[in-house]
Parts: structure tokens; sequence; C-alpha cells
């Protein structure tokens, strides 16, 4: 598996469940079963279950595991790459297509991003509004 440096994706010094699940699926060399079973093996106390990877366990086993992390991974890139167009065309949850505040610090916190780099974006984006970040 990569080493926790590789895995710290934003430099942090911490890898955040996110980042951890993205870094199972890129680890060159673990079959499916694997991975499945060393995301099942992470989440061994009552604070950190994962009650819908324990579902798919429970049907599928350990390969339905990484299965249900490749659809969690889609479901993230599809809602990153939703938040960047409509940031990028203006758009946002208004009856006149205007994206207001509130629909950008949506967008952005959805976003696996650190607050340094959401406020960095947030100023490019709306640089005469007030930073949340």
């Amino acid at each position: 598996m990569r080493s926790h440096t590789q895995a710290d994706a934003d430099g942090n010094g911490k890898v955040s469940d996110t980042e951890f699940k993205n870094a199972l699926l890129q680890s060159p060399g673990l079959s499916d079963d694997d991975i499945g079973k060393i995301y099942l093996s992470s989440k061994t106390t009552d604070d950190s279950t994962d009650e819908k990877a324990q579902t798919f366990n429970a049907t599928y086993g350990p390969a339905g595991v990484t299965d249900y992390l490749y659809l969690q991974y889609l479901e993230r890139a599809y809602h990153t790459a939703e938040a960047n167009r409509k940031i990028a065309a203006g758009e946002g949850g208004n009856p006149d297509g205007s994206f207001n505040k509130s629909d950008l610090v949506n967008a952005l916190n959805y976003m696996d991003l650190t607050n340094e780099e959401r406020r960095a974006y947030f100023s490019i984006v709306a640089p005469t509004w007030k930073n949340p970040y």
C-alpha cells in the first residue's frame, strides 16, 4: 500500500478517510478482496464503523466492499466536477440561475480541499464577497 506521505494528498500530516480510500484503490498489487479486507479492518471501533461497507461485505464479500469504495470515489468525482462546472458557468440553485455565496460555500465544502485551498478558490471566484474561510 502507498506510504502515509503519499496517501496524505493535501499534505496536512493526516490521512483523511477519503485519502485512505483513494490510496487503497490506487495500490498496485492488491486484489479487490485485499482492498475490502484492509478497509474493513481499519473500521474496527464502534465510532468508525462503516455500516454500508459491512452490508456490502455480508452480501458480496470483501470484493463487494471494494465495489462500494469505487462507487463512492465516482460519486465524489462527479459532484466535484459538477460543482466546478456550476462555479465556472455562474449557475446556482436560484430561480434566475445565479450562483450566490451559499451555493459557492456548499460546493467548496463538498470538495476534498483544505480550508486554505477553499479560501484561495473562493477569493478567485468571488473576490468582492467576504471570504468565510
